[in-house]
């Protein structure tokens, strides 16, 4: 993969990469991503922490010029989001780019018996971490210093393609369908800032949350394509491809895109998939 300048214009640039606990997840490949394109520091943080320590070795041990600072976070705790925020820039003078990442699937409720715990706690991971992550990263990112002489930077979001249009779990596409509208929402109130926001909508994507999902496919044998749904490419998506496009809009490469959500699901939304419908209640 060709290098891509990072951040704002600057030979430095300084990343958080919030949900990068899972060693199959999105969030891993982009931090690998991230630092294979020059990040001279990244935080990696995750609610979870059992192998962000072996992560963060791997960066400073693969990519020595990139720093990999591992901290525990839950995303949709204002302390801890603003806490990091502050650290990056009173450590660094600046924070380039904040790959709002951290996410949870949900139960596939019929819309009668869901249970609102199962909602506020999908909503509150998957949407409060999203809006605390634009909130404070776009604070940081207007900070100045002698490092960083103007405001600007990246936001990235990970949405979903289950925002885009009708799907079965309710509370997740909720959850889904804010993000997107965040990220519009968001690039407007920071107009003249420098600051763009952007959002990913993976389709299916092999990772520690789908991990099941594709174990039992291949134990029973499976074919793949039965498990993605109408996807032209017949196969799933993989982290790499996610975190490829992560690395784009973090990048000056795409510096004319904002307040976009761009889909990244092998065509999957190229047409108007059905959903199947839910048995009825009795």
């Amino acid at each position: 993969m060709a290098r891509r300048k990072l951040g704002v214009g600057s030979v430095d640039h300084f990343i958080w990469d919030a949900g990068a606990n899972s060693e199959l997840g999105m969030g891993r490949a982009a931090t690998i991503a991230f630092a294979q394109n020059g990040a001279k520091a990244i935080y990696v943080t995750d609610i979870e922490t059992s192998n962000l320590q072996s992560l963060a070795t791997y960066i400073e041990t693969t990519y020595p010029a990139t720093r990999c600072i591992p901290v525990k976070v839950d995303a949709a705790e204002e302390d801890h989001v603003q806490a990091v925020c502050t650290q990056a820039t009173k450590e660094f003078g600046r924070l380039d780019v904040f790959f709002a990442n951290a996410g949870v699937g949900g139960g596939r409720y019929p819309l009668g018996s869901n249970p609102l715990s199962d909602y506020q706690r999908i909503m509150r991971i998957n949407a409060q971490s999203a809006f605390l992550a634009c909130k404070h990263a776009s604070n940081a990112m207007q900070v100045t210093s002698d490092v960083k002489p103007e405001s600007g930077g990246s936001i990235v979001c990970t949405a979903s393609v289950a925002g885009m249009r009708a799907a079965v779990g309710v509370a997740y596409s909720m959850s889904k369908a804010a993000v997107i509208n965040l990220v519009k929402t968001a690039s407007w109130h920071l107009a003249a800032t420098g600051i763009r926001v952007n959002a990913i909508n993976p389709g299916v994507i092999e990772t520690g949350m789908s991990a099941p999902y594709f174990a039992s496919a291949r134990q029973r044998n499976i074919p793949l394509d039965k498990v993605t749904g109408p996807n032209p490419l017949l196969r799933p998506g993989l982290p790499q491809e996610v975190a490829n496009v992560a690395v784009f809009l973090a990048s000056d490469d795409s510096s004319y895109v904002n307040g976009h959500d761009i889909p990244v699901d092998g065509g999957y939304s190229a047409s108007h998939p059905l959903v199947n419908p839910l048995p009825k209640r009795k």
